[in-house]
């Protein structure tokens, strides 16, 4: 039985050095690693950037505000940040992460019905889950739910 418990017990602790060492490897390649989406691309931007304009918002603005066309038409250079299902929340972390890299003269929001839904998104909070280690990011996740403690503690959660 002894034997028994011992190999039990070797299984466990084998098992959870994995799940740390991998949750760290995860880590590990979201943040220098090549972007996976507009979060991890904004976070990989050279800081000392400088636009004449930003546009964040949900897929309206992704399919309906072309940048280049915008660039060929006035001559100001811009981006557009938005990213599908996003809504308040998530247009304000994104907006503060870009804002961390570099300046902006004018800031576009898209405004629509969401405008009032304060709460995480279902589909958007996703592409946050990866970079919720950091602390400005899980305290803006922290009040919607005790879900987040884990997400940022418990390894392979997320």
């Amino acid at each position: 039985m002894r034997v028994f418990l011992k190999y039990i017990a070797a299984l466990l602790l084998t098992f959870g050095l994995l799940t740390y060492l991998l949750e760290y490897v995860f880590t590990y390649s979201y943040y220098n690693g090549s972007p996976r989406d507009k979060i991890g691309w904004v976070k990989s931007m050279d800081n000392e950037t400088q636009l004449d304009y930003a546009v964040f918002g949900s897929s309206r603005c992704i399919h309906h505000v072309q940048p280049k066309m915008i660039e060929e038409l006035t001559g100001k250079k811009g981006l557009n940040l938005g990213y599908p299902s996003s809504g308040p929340f998530e247009i304000k972390l994104l907006l503060k992460e870009f804002l961390k890299k570099g300046s902006i003269k004018t800031i576009y929001i898209q405004v629509d019905h969401w405008y009032n839904y304060t709460q995480p998104d279902d589909l958007a909070k996703i592409s946050w889950l990866p970079y919720i280690k950091e602390t400005d990011i899980y305290n803006t996740f922290k009040p919607y739910g005790d879900e987040y403690w884990a997400y940022k503690h418990v390894p392979l959660y997320r």
